[in-house]
């Protein structure tokens, strides 16, 4: 090639190079542009979007987007929920007084009180993923469920909660009233013993300060092999709570969690309760209370004739072939364990999520019947008056149908033919070398009871010394 040509070929590949350098420059600033666009028009596109979404919410633009800070923080990682209820527990005036204390059964004063004593182990600590519940939303939903009776996803949406959000909530405030309350569930002392043993006294029963009775809690079936122990004589599946209670319906134990088919006694004698009869430790203290006759008896309970006639506990003695004077007896006897039948009524009346079947989980169940008879104590204690429309509710396993008084007395605690040295060595007695003396010597000090209580109603009239309450 001569150089001339070349030269020629050299200046058009010079000139090719350059021409295809404006080109690219030109298509990458037009690449640019349009980029430029597309991602305004998205922003936009989003702030519009964002603005609409605030307005449809109600946020007022101070949601989700926040115009001069930046997207905010975002107060939970899940989705956001309303409740109407606990907005309208947070209202004030007469009329939504009333219904906080339909929806929580507390007063406010009293609401507040509690809730400044158990808001330490209930409140949790914000996070960076989610703003953690306020305690007084927590005791409120638990209180809510507990005296409507309804379900957790049910309750849930009332105050804005998810269903796992609800269970931690009701276990977290269950826990807490346990453990900064659980002393209200004690034996009377002082001045309080005092008024119940001279009440007892005036009607005829000096040394009596309590009555004794069992409730069933009603639960679904529970799942596997276990269901049989726990379908009680009213065909249903439950769980069983021996309560004691004073003559102002103040509940003094309790002890829950047995399977429906165990009879009350037996019930009875696998409790702490039975021991401490037996040993003769508090709060039954022996040989302090002088009959007419002369007999002296220490402290004891009243009890349906479901359970054996034991010295610390007295029963009617039933069956058709009685005496008028046991008659007598027993009418007077009944009408002041029916105080017992009065505190279920009040317990499940005020506290209605023992009115429906649990799921079975028994530990849940029985820790959160345990927590309404602390209420319980507590609103009795605070002198708060309950309305009685609260109380119209009744639970058909405590109706007259379970009133034991006019059945046949038990022979003894429903172990006949055991052997009596085995027997005593479970029973752990101190004070009884067998089982038939042991019964003879209850059934003598009744006898001795049934001359005093009548002697009493002779004297000062039909319902004793004390006035009826």
């Amino acid at each position: 090639m001569r150089p001339g040509h070349l030269g020629m070929v050299l200046a058009a590949v010079i000139r090719w190079v350059r021409m295809r350098e404006k080109v690219c420059v030109l298509m990458a600033m037009m690449l640019m542009l349009a980029v430029t666009n597309i991602v305004a028009m998205h922003n936009a596109t989003t702030i519009l979007l964002f603005l609409a979404y605030d307005l449809h919410e109600g946020h007022g633009g101070g949601g989700a987007f926040n115009p001069l800070g930046g997207r905010g923080r975002r107060r939970l990682w899940v989705r956001e929920q309303v409740g109407g209820t606990w907005e309208e527990l947070n209202m004030e005036g007469l009329g939504h007084e009333k219904k906080f204390r339909e929806y929580t059964r507390l007063t406010r004063p009293l609401f507040d009180e509690i809730l400044e004593r158990i808001a330490p182990r209930i409140q949790r600590m914000d996070t960076h993923y989610r703003q953690a519940l306020p305690a007084s939303l927590k005791f409120a939903f638990a209180l809510y469920r507990w005296a409507t009776g309804g379900y957790y996803r049910q309750c849930g949406k009332d105050f804005g909660l998810g269903r796992h959000s609800a269970i931690r909530c009701t276990d977290d405030v269950a826990r807490a009233l346990c453990d900064e309350y659980g002393h209200v569930l004690s034996w009377s002392t002082g001045d309080r013993l005092q008024k119940t043993l001279d009440y007892y006294e005036g009607k005829g029963f000096p040394g009596c300060f309590g009555v004794i009775d069992c409730t069933h809690i009603l639960i679904d079936k529970p799942r596997g092999g276990e269901a049989e122990p726990y379908f009680d004589r009213n065909r249903q599946y439950s769980i069983v709570a021996q309560v004691v209670c004073d003559e102002n319906l103040h509940i003094l134990d309790v002890s829950v969690g047995a399977p429906g088919a165990v009879h009350d006694s037996r019930i009875l004698r696998l409790s702490d309760l039975y021991n401490r009869g037996e040993e003769g430790r508090e709060p039954f203290i022996r040989r302090t209370n002088v009959l007419i006759d002369g007999t002296v008896m220490g402290r004891y309970l009243m009890g349906d004739a479901g359970y054996p006639i034991l010295p610390w506990l007295m029963i009617p003695f039933g069956g058709c072939e009685r005496t008028t004077e046991e008659r007598a007896f027993d009418n007077k006897f009944s009408a002041l364990r029916s105080v017992i039948e009065r505190c279920f009524g009040r317990l499940k009346g005020m506290w209605r999520c023992f009115g429906r079947k649990h799921i079975a989980n028994m530990r849940n169940v029985c820790y959160q019947f345990f927590v309404c008879c602390i209420l319980h104590n507590i609103i009795m204690d605070a002198g708060i008056l309950v309305d009685e429309d609260l109380l119209r509710w009744r639970g058909g396993e405590d109706s007259d149908e379970d009133n034991d008084d006019d059945g046949p007395a038990r022979d003894d605690d429903g172990d006949e033919g055991d052997d009596a040295e085995a027997q005593l060595r479970r029973e752990g007695s101190l004070l009884y070398a067998t089982h038939r003396i042991r019964r003879d010597a209850a059934t003598a000090l009744r006898s001795s009871v049934v001359r005093h209580a009548l002697h009493v109603s002779r004297v000062f009239g039909v319902h004793g010394g004390a006035q009826q309450r």
